[in-house]
């Protein structure tokens, strides 16, 4: 059974989540641990391009098809001793929609993995099926860069993979509580909705605070160029603090390196290089 699950998101593609979860996934590896890296972007799949595995022998698609029964079968060795890569490969019509029941055997899969970390690759934009992935790891970690296009939609996407967990957990006469705090339909503070949850039902009010204070969520900042930079990001944290009531520290800023850009066209990880 996989110790620990890691999920990677971001809002918005572009921001570097496969390059961040792939050099992840190796210094994670390199440290003595048994790591395995899921592509579970079912939409635009890229880690195999990333390690430089041009056909890939064996593809989580192929899990969520039923053609292999374990997604263990699917894990493919890396040049990174002690990591194994399960591959998204290109997408086919269905797959980067798989069914409710689909979905969470594959949670189960990725839980049950025989490794200490499990990291898991989630798409953007903010899908059902790309923030039940994300929702369902131990830890979580978004992606963002400096760009005000990657801070909306960070912001975003953190707004509705809270309001997912709510409405999978809050009874349904409470639910429409939700709707006044839509990502959609503008920034009202959550725990005003979580006020009327409990002017309803005390019970499932507690149950709603709770769940945001258990909440764990991390940012990670990617092409930073300098200190106004690094600015801007905390200041989404303070924003998330401030308007969803989470906690969501910057764990670390990678700055803007031209190697870093270039171990992407060399299809290298970054952390391979000698």
């Amino acid at each position: 059974m996989a110790r620990h699950t890691v999920a990677i998101g971001g809002g918005k593609g572009g921001v570097g989540k496969s390059l961040v979860s792939a050099n992840l996934a190796i210094a994670t590896a390199q440290r003595g641990y048994r790591v395995a890296l899921i592509d579970a972007d079912l939409g635009g799949a890229n880690q195999h391009t990333l390690f430089g595995i041009d056909r890939p022998r064996v593809l989580l698609e192929h899990f969520i098809e039923n053609k292999i029964p374990e997604l263990g079968d699917a894990l493919l060795p890396t040049a990174q001793a002690g990591l194994k890569i399960i591959c998204g490969g290109m997408p086919v019509l269905g797959t980067a929609n798989p069914n409710y029941a689909q979905k969470m055997r594959l949670v189960r899969h990725i839980q049950a993995l025989d490794v200490d970390v499990a990291f898991i690759d989630v798409g953007a934009g903010v899908h059902f099926n790309v923030l039940d992935l994300f929702n369902a790891a131990e830890h979580k970690l978004l992606v963002l860069s400096p760009q005000l296009t990657s801070l909306h939609n960070c912001y975003g996407f953190l707004k509705a993979s809270v309001h997912r967990r709510l409405q999978r957990t809050l009874d349904s006469d409470v639910r429409g509580q939700l709707t006044s705090s839509a990502p959609e339909q503008g920034d009202e503070h959550l725990s005003a909705v979580i006020g009327r949850i409990s002017g309803l039902n005390l019970g499932e009010g507690e149950k709603a605070s709770e769940l945001l204070e258990t909440t764990r969520v991390s940012l990670v900042g990617n092409m930073i160029r300098g200190s106004k930079d690094q600015h801007v990001i905390q200041a989404i944290s303070s924003m998330i603090r401030d308007h969803l009531g989470i906690e969501a520290p910057v764990l670390g800023n990678i700055p803007y390196v031209e190697r870093i850009e270039r171990s992407v066209n060399e299809r290298r990880p970054f952390m391979l290089w000698a």
